[in-house]
């Protein structure tokens, strides 16, 4: 599995807009529904700065998420220009695999 990671700061007026299109639902994840080897998408909101959000896409490999860019390149190029109108910067930080994952349980108390 694969992480594609985001960073987007959207316009302040086009908040709750940008939230529709990449949150559950939305435009985005909806575009890639379709896709083999898409996993989902994890929308978060920057805890002091409501207008910056990370974009973490879930991918069973990076061979799977490029075949299907490549594949839809006209409609992925549309939903690009489409957001670019929501958003003031944009920034695809990188594809990373993971490594560990860790979960905290709390224990019972006796």
């Amino acid at each position: 599995m694969v992480q594609v990671v985001w960073a987007f700061l959207a316009k302040e007026e086009a908040r709750q807009q940008f939230i529709l299109v990449f949150g559950p639902g939305g435009v985005w994840s909806n575009f890639f529904a379709s896709a083999a080897g898409f996993r989902g998408a994890v929308l978060l909101c920057q805890e002091d700065n409501p207008s910056r959000f990370l974009l973490i896409e879930t991918w069973q490999s990076v061979a799977k998420r490029q075949g299907f860019l490549d594949e839809h390149a006209g409609p992925w190029s549309e939903l690009l220009d489409r957001i670019a109108q929501l958003i003031e910067t944009k920034a695809e930080l990188g594809t990373f695999r993971m490594l560990a994952e860790s979960t905290v349980r709390t224990r019972s108390r006796r």
